[in-house]
C-alpha cells in the first residue's frame, strides 16, 4: 500500500475507536463473475451492504481498500469514485493501480456525519473499478485489505472502525479472441479473380509468341 500525504490523519482516527460498532457489514465485488473476451475492458463495482440493518444505523466516511487479481490475465486502467462520501468536492479520492496484481482505493469523507448519513443508504458503490482482459484463464479479484471508518447511530465523537463481517470476492474467466472466418464467397471470388489474371498472361504471352513467329 503506497504512503498518503493525508494516511496519517485516517489512521489517528482509527486509533481513537473506541468498541468495535459494526454490524453485519459486507464488502464485495460486483457482479461475482464474468466472462470477458480478450482484448476487452470490463468493470467491477467495489459495494458495501449492511450499514442499516438493523441497528445500529452506521455511516461511512473513510475507506483504504486493497483488490488482488493476477496481472498475467488483466491490466487494471482507472477508477470512478461514487457520490456517496460527497464526490470529488467534499472529498479526498486517491487510486494506485500502479502496483502490477493491486489496485488500491482511498477515500476520505469532507462531509459532516448528518449529511452523510442523508446521502448513504444500507448499500451503495464505493467504486467502480476499470480493467482490460489479456489472455485467456481465470483470475480471481480479491478484498486482500479493507480499513473503514465511520460512526455509528451518529453518536461518537470520533469516527470509529467499522468492521467487516463479510467479504464477498469475484472472478474473470478470459476467453481467447477468435478468429473470424473468412466467408466462403470471398474465397472463391479470390480464386477465380487469380485464375483470371493467369488467363490473361498466358493469352499476352500467347500473342506476344505469335507475332514473334511472323516478324
Amino acid at each position: 500500500m503506497k504512503a498518503k500525504i493525508p494516511s496519517g490523519i485516517f489512521l489517528a482516527l482509527l486509533s481513537l475507536a473506541g468498541a468495535d460498532t459494526g454490524w453485519a457489514i459486507t464488502l464485495g465485488l460486483s457482479p461475482a463473475s464474468q466472462t470477458i473476451t480478450a482484448g476487452n475492458p470490463f468493470d467491477v463495482d467495489v459495494v458495501i451492504s449492511g450499514l442499516h440493518a438493523p441497528d445500529p444505523d452506521e455511516i461511512l466516511s473513510g475507506y483504504d481498500i486493497n483488490i488482488s487479481y493476477d496481472a498475467s490475465m488483466l491490466t487494471a486502467t482507472g477508477v470512478d469514485f461514487g457520490s456517496f462520501l460527497g464526490g470529488l468536492s467534499d472529498s479526498l479520492q486517491d487510486p494506485d493501480f500502479t502496483t502490477a496484481g493491486l489496485f488500491n482505493i482511498f477515500e476520505v469523507s469532507f462531509l459532516s456525519d448528518l449529511d452523510l448519513d442523508t446521502l448513504q443508504g444500507d448499500s451503495f458503490t464505493l467504486a467502480t473499478l476499470h480493467f482490460t482482459a489479456k489472455t485467456a484463464g481465470t483470475s480471481a479479484l480479491t478484498i486482500t485489505n479493507a480499513d473503514l471508518t465511520g460512526f455509528s447511530d451518529l453518536s461518537t465523537t470520533f469516527p470509529n472502525p467499522l468492521t467487516v463481517d463479510q467479504y464477498a470476492n469475484s472472478g474473470v474467466t478470459v476467453e481467447p479472441r477468435t478468429a473470424v472466418p473468412e466467408p466462403a464467397s470471398w474465397a472463391l471470388m479470390g480464386a477465380g479473380f487469380i485464375a483470371g489474371l493467369a488467363h490473361k498472361r498466358r493469352q499476352r504471352a500467347a500473342r506476344g509468341q505469335h507475332f514473334k513467329n511472323i516478324g
